[in-house]
């Protein structure tokens, strides 16, 4: 039913949504940047500061249909290991997909991590 759905998380709305190909590339997002145990009719209100900056992130990403250049300052500011290390791995998909990340960072974590990549 509609109403159990949106009191479920998006880990446990995964296997009724996979079979939509919009809902399974924002469910596999959101695994990516550590958002799945928001539930689907979360209130934004109710979200972090860095919860709604990885869900701003990930609406970005799905809907960038074309090559784009993004421009972030700062995007890894706050965030712990594993948040840094899941905002690197969502920003490489997005270079993996045709899009440039260009990024000005003083977390050192992140800096170390960040591989440039040639362009072409």
């Amino acid at each position: 039913p509609l109403p159990q759905l949106f009191q479920s998380s998006l880990a446990e709305c995964a296997p009724v949504l996979t079979h939509l190909r919009s809902a399974k590339q924002a469910l596999a997002a959101a695994m990516l940047l550590q958002l799945s145990h928001l539930l689907l009719g979360q209130p934004l209100a109710t979200l972090s500061y860095w919860e709604r900056q990885r869900l701003t992130l990930l609406t970005l990403g799905l809907r960038l249909h074309q090559p784009t250049i993004l421009i972030l300052a700062d995007p890894a500011a706050g965030l712990n290991y594993s948040d840094t290390a899941a905002l690197l791995a969502f920003l490489q998909q997005l270079c993996l997909q045709g899009h440039t990340v260009v990024v000005h960072e003083h977390n050192q974590a992140f800096t170390q991590a960040t591989v440039a990549v040639p362009v072409r």
